[in-house]
């Protein structure tokens, strides 16, 4: 059985996995994708490494940003949910290979 920390740890991990798809689907650095946040680069290197997990406020401000031009909500941003993904935004994360 895991305990809490570990899956704190393990929530982090695949919070920043989904965060750096996100940013790189936009083609934005870590500071270019931040700037609307109103927050370091430094510091969010911190959650997209997964060694720390955002907290309401930041995710929704996250969302705030990009909600429009995405489709990302918290449910995305927390679980991994791409009910509200927009499909175009979502092909960018999840690129196809043609073979």
């Amino acid at each position: 059985m895991e305990n809490k920390a570990g899956k704190r740890a393990r929530d982090a991990k695949a919070i920043g996995v989904r965060l750096r798809l996100m940013r790189k689907a936009l083609e934005l650095t870590q500071e270019e994708f931040v700037k609307p946040v109103g927050m370091t680069q430094g510091a969010y290197a911190q959650y997209e490494g997964g060694h720390r997990k955002p907290s309401v406020l930041l995710a929704c401000a996250i969302v705030d940003a990009y909600e429009e031009e995405t489709g990302v909500d918290l449910d995305f941003i927390y679980s991994g949910d791409m009910g509200a993904i927009r499909l175009g935004f979502a092909e960018k994360m999840f690129p196809r290979k043609v073979e």
